[in-house]
């Protein structure tokens, strides 16, 4: 298997001209012999509208849609800002013990709010009108520490 892997790589840095022609197709019974080990862990920090940057951003807001019956209504969330890390996060292909592979999520393991929030959450049917009577507020300041895993299979 790791020959396998040795010699695509070996192939694809000698040839020098795989760029010119494209993309080479893998069969996918090659594919499925390569190995990639541990998958891929990334931590990310997300920074929404952050006050503390001059101008900020007044009236900043998310609005998701839902259809239905004809009618669509939006979920508002005005003033939407904040700071979000997470940390170890994870995708890796895992094999079932019949064999089956499926897709592995690792959650978090560390996660961390700095002034998460926003100001109103609205339900409204024009998500370019003024905000109507807000259903509450939310601010998030803390840590939080997880394990486990989602896995995800096709049928």
């Amino acid at each position: 298997m790791r020959r396998k892997l040795f010699s695509i790589v070996a192939v694809l840095l000698l040839s020098g001209n795989v760029a010119a022609q494209g993309l080479v197709p893998i069969e996918d019974s090659d594919l499925a012999e390569i190995s990639g080990r541990d998958g891929v862990a990334f931590s990310v920090k997300l920074s929404l509208n952050d006050p503390s940057l001059a101008g900020a951003f007044p009236g900043a807001r998310l609005s998701l849609g839902f259809h239905v019956d004809g009618q669509t209504t939006y979920l508002m969330f005005n003033e939407l800002r904040g700071k979000l890390e997470l940390h170890d996060y994870g995708i890796s292909t895992q094999k079932k013990p019949d064999g089956t592979d499926y897709m592995a999520l690792t959650l978090p393991q560390y996660v961390k709010f700095t002034d998460f929030g926003f100001e109103s959450m609205t339900v409204q049917t024009d998500p370019i009108a003024s905000s109507s009577a807000s259903l509450g507020r939310m601010n998030l300041n803390g840590t939080l520490s997880m394990q486990g895993e989602m896995r995800f299979w096709a049928h």
